[in-house]
């Protein structure tokens, strides 16, 4: 494919879908490249930093309707569906399916969270109208706790995706951030693919220096680590060995390298 026609003015969560919801403040998955982090500590002085891991509900929480949509709405995308709000994210979930919208239900999965999403969609059956997207960017539990420290472990992750790929579920997999490079990006697709019945993402952490605290130490040197592995010469290995795959999605932190040379 010539790199002309793989450019994407949409970035971000826009590649993904034209509406998002978002119900809470605050995550206690504490991602260290967190965005929805700086923009609401840097940007708009909403929080502070250390505060984040607090999950605040919005009055979105309290919805009951949602219009209905001609593109899928994705939830969430500035928070997380975790435990101690997953009851509440169940409630807008059937608001928002009642308008007849389809889903994307876009998560670092906890095992428990989606064996209650897949169990309360069966019946009613929305299954058609629901697609998960698990955010798996390494199979190494030390990467993931260092870079996600509150969120589930790899092994929890890809234990999620197969139980809503066994449940008749559409199944789909984020590598945003890739949390490494070649080697990483084909350990987790040989460990995925097997349950994904969509897409795989691939795409590089952005803007990263600018998002991570790049006052600690320890920031410093794991950054510049993950940037020694995410070169345009490794991002180039990693396409030419994944170009051919079909469920192969590209991010636009990638394309914007291969426009470069491809």
């Amino acid at each position: 494919m010539a790199a002309k026609k793989m450019v994407r003015k949409l970035s971000g969560t826009k590649e993904w879908a034209e509406h998002t919801v978002n119900i809470c403040t605050g995550c206690s998955h504490n991602c260290r490249y967190c965005y929805a982090r700086q923009y609401a500590v840097k940007r708009f002085s909403r929080r502070e930093s250390a505060d984040w891991v607090r999950e605040e509900l919005t009055q979105k929480a309290s919805m009951t309707k949602y219009p209905a949509r001609k593109n899928p709405v994705m939830f969430p995308s500035t928070h997380d569906i975790t435990p101690n709000i997953l009851e509440d994210c169940v409630r807008v979930l059937r608001v928002i399916l009642a308008a007849g919208n389809e889903v994307l239900i876009v998560t670092k999965p906890h095992l428990a969270v989606v064996e209650r999403l897949v169990k309360e969609f069966v019946k009613p059956d929305r299954r058609d109208m629901i697609e998960f997207r698990f955010t798996i960017g390494t199979l190494s539990p030390t990467l993931s706790k260092f870079w996600e420290p509150g969120a589930p472990l790899p092994s929890e992750r890809i234990a999620a995706l197969k139980v809503a790929y066994e449940a008749g579920y559409k199944t789909s997999v984020s590598m945003e951030p890739m949390l490494g490079g070649f080697d990483t990006v084909s350990e987790v697709m040989a460990a995925v693919q097997e349950y994904v019945t969509e897409t795989v993402w691939i795409g590089k952490m952005h803007r990263i220096s600018a998002v991570v605290d790049m006052d600690l130490r320890e920031n410093q040197i794991m950054v510049a680590a993950l940037k020694s592995k995410q070169t345009d010469t490794e991002i180039l290995k990693i396409y030419q060995m994944f170009k051919d795959n079909p469920m192969v999605k590209w991010k636009n932190t990638v394309v914007k390298v291969l426009t470069k040379y491809c």
